[in-house]
């Protein structure tokens, strides 16, 4: 039996980033495949199922695994390939590889491009065929405090690694509503948040990543507290505001 395993970058803005690549070869190898895997940390199941449900009642299957520490990870990781005939590892050593030939210049070539360079893609699929095939379960709003009609920013941050927004930078005085991952487990669910927002304020993060695909919130004032985290920010589409400095 033909298998083959599908491993990008596994944080969930990677995934994201992907999806239209993995629909793109999902689409080009089904028929020379018996089965086709896409390897994901297990944190982000029900997303991930969310994203795939479609194709995974066909021949894809979503192989999930438990996240530890990061050569734990790696190792559990590379112990399944032994289990599949053909191997696609989508980005790490090419990655590198593609950044070091560009000297690491992320004026030549965007970090989240690289993915789809190393397999000759158009990167404009990463946005073009972005997609999930039935819209994203409903949010109750009301275990959020939210009023009908009351104005509110979005907020996406991370305590635990202390990625917090500086709220002083927030120049009005609607309530906060804060992402949290217990009301929507769904990650493509606070996409109802964000259209009813009057400000969206995000760490650079998978919820970045998502937003810049959504072509309705393209008129929101939207920003990026790019401050909190020393990293190269994704590829933006979607008329954002960056904050670099406090």
């Amino acid at each position: 039996m033909r298998t083959l395993l599908i491993h990008t970058h596994n944080g969930l803005g990677d995934l994201i980033i992907c999806n239209g690549m993995v629909r793109h070869l999902y689409k080009k190898m089904k028929n020379n495949f018996d089965e086709i895997y896409l390897l994901v940390e297990k944190n982000y199941e029900v997303s991930i199922n969310f994203l795939y449900k479609d194709l995974l009642k066909e021949k894809l299957k979503i192989l999930f695994f438990n996240c530890g520490p990061k050569n734990e990870s790696l190792t559990a990781m590379k112990s399944t390939y032994q289990n599949y005939t053909h191997i696609l590892r989508i980005g790490f050593e090419y990655f590198i590889d593609i950044m070091k030939r560009n000297n690491w210049n992320f004026s030549i070539i965007n970090w989240d491009e690289c993915f789809y360079k190393q397999l000759n893609l158009n990167f404009d699929m990463s946005y073009e065929d972005f997609y999930f095939p039935e819209l994203p379960p409903k949010i109750n709003f009301n275990l959020l405090g939210l009023k009908e009609n009351e104005k509110f920013n979005l907020i996406h941050e991370d305590i635990s690694r202390n990625f917090i927004i500086n709220k002083e930078l927030i120049k009005n005085n609607y309530k906060n509503i804060f992402i949290d991952n217990k009301i929507t487990p769904n990650v493509f669910s606070n996409i109802y948040l964000a259209e009813k927002a009057e400000e969206i304020h995000l760490i650079p993060s998978s919820i970045l990543c998502y937003f810049d695909r959504m072509l309705q919130l393209k008129e929101k004032n939207k920003y990026i507290h790019q401050y909190l985290r020393n990293t190269a920010l994704p590829t933006l589409r979607n008329n954002w505001r960056i904050l670099y400095e406090l």
